[in-house]
């Protein structure tokens, strides 16, 4: 997998790697916006990270029914139930 940073404009691929270390917490939000890959900003450098797989939202899902639990907050039963349902779903799926 190719994991160097690359924008594609007009059906250009163009490599970004030159500027690593260039780039501005401005420029980093704008490209966001725009993008629907996740990215990571670090000391002016950017970094693409892989899409979440249905197992770790599972868990993810998991950890927020925890902590609603925990806290004692009161949530839509419809709610919990439904985070419930997905996640026995995939785990009972690996």
């Amino acid at each position: 997998m190719d994991t160097r940073l690359h924008l594609i404009c007009n059906g250009a691929r163009l490599d970004l790697a030159p500027i690593q270390g260039l780039w501005t917490q401005a420029q980093y939000l704008r490209l966001t916006d725009h993008s629907r890959q996740l990215l990571e900003f670090t000391d002016g450098r950017l970094e693409t990270l892989p899409m979440p797989t249905r197992r770790h939202q599972a868990i993810s899902r998991c950890l927020l029914l925890e902590r609603v639990c925990r806290r004692g907050e009161r949530a839509e039963s419809a709610l919990l139930e439904g985070l419930a349902a997905d996640v026995t779903e995939v785990f009972d799926a690996a």
